[in-house]
């Protein structure tokens, strides 16, 4: 999404990017999905070469980092970039290649050059960056927020009034790996709690998840809206008071879920992985990775419901903070694409 979103940028400022998506559909571990990625690599590095001899200047590549064998065809691609004197940017949009010196990555940095440019997320991943990969990378910084659409006036947030039950609610791929199991046990402890609701929505692909969410509906103690986009996603999170985001998965860096929780101005209590506590600052709570997630989710919808001024003041940062996220991050993307500036337009909250 975030490569989508930079394609876009440059089409609002009147450029004409050229976009090759190397994902391919299936189980990632077949020898056709690896098959079907090669073949789309290939054409990328056709694609590249040709643009480079129709446009005649010089042609910066945008190439999304992510994990495992993905780092592969980035290495390709990479080579062939270098070859018909392309310049390149590197987007690293994944923690689990900075928690530690991953080999790939390293392999991927020396291709690249001492003059690709590397860009993170957020500063703490480009500290990251530097300490594993080297001090002399070129880093930028560009948030995901460049990529949320601000969405209309917030609602009014009247918390846990007696009219209308507090609203807890999870958004993701639902998976163990985001934490679905974590967020069904939580929403399990408070169904003797009349003013809590628990919603949750996103696809499954598990049938194990899949039955796990069933049977929790089944009970009473969550909704689930299945997968939703646009206007309905917006609907969600206007829908719900506190965002749960328990993720423990090793790639999870600067989550859009998040960021568009926060657009809509709700505070968000979620695990800290990757960027996560640096995202959020006061605008909701980050958790010890170790700690024991639902007796303190617990103990913060506790003081939810005793607090009726705590989801407006975090609802108010957490828009706040949003809007201040992403006027930086157009700002960034402007630098980093050579553009005039970009205006941070409000939507009506469908989502790219």
């Amino acid at each position: 999404m975030a490569m989508q979103g930079l394609a876009s940028l440059v089409e609002q400022a009147g450029a004409r990017p050229v976009v090759i998506n190397l994902a391919a559909p299936g189980a990632r571990t077949t020898p056709a999905y690896h098959w079907r990625r090669a073949r789309r690599a290939a054409a990328a590095t056709v694609a590249l070469v040709q643009e480079r001899r129709l446009r005649g200047d010089p042609v910066r590549v945008h190439l999304g980092c992510d994990g495992g064998a993905g780092m592969l065809y980035a290495m390709a691609l990479t080579v062939a970039a270098r070859l018909a004197g392309c310049s390149l940017a590197f987007h690293h949009h994944s923690h689990a290649n900075l928690d530690r010196k991953r080999l790939l990555l390293a392999m991927l940095v020396w291709l690249g050059g001492r003059r690709a440019l590397h860009v993170a997320l957020r500063p703490p991943m480009a500290d990251a960056l530097r300490r594993r990969y080297g001090e002399a990378l070129q880093i930028a910084t560009l948030s995901n927020a460049a990529f949320v659409p601000l969405p209309g006036p917030m609602r009014a947030t009247d918390g846990a009034a007696p009219t209308r039950p507090l609203t807890i609610g999870m958004i993701s791929n639902l998976s163990p790996a985001k934490g679905l199991d974590q967020f069904l046990a939580l929403a399990r402890a408070l169904r003797a709690s009349p003013g809590v609701t628990c919603a949750l929505a996103g696809p499954v692909a598990s049938a194990r998840d899949r039955m796990a969410i069933q049977n929790s509906v089944a009970a009473g103690e969550v909704t689930w809206a299945g997968p939703i986009d646009g206007a309905d996603k917006s609907a969600f999170y206007q829908q719900i008071d506190l965002l749960v985001f328990p993720s423990r998965h090793v790639h999870e860096a600067e989550p859009m879920v998040v960021l568009e929780a926060m657009a809509h101005g709700v505070p968000v209590l979620a695990t800290d992985r990757g960027c996560i506590r640096d995202l959020l600052g006061d605008a909701g709570v980050a958790l010890p990775q170790e700690s024991d997630f639902v007796p303190a989710a617990l103990a913060l919808i506790r003081t939810i419901l005793s607090d009726a001024g705590w989801l407006p003041a975090h609802g108010r940062k957490a828009r706040q903070r949003f809007e201040h996220e992403r006027a930086t991050a157009l700002g960034q993307a402007a630098r980093l694409l050579g553009l005039p500036a970009l205006a941070p337009a409000v939507t009506d909250g469908r989502h790219a």
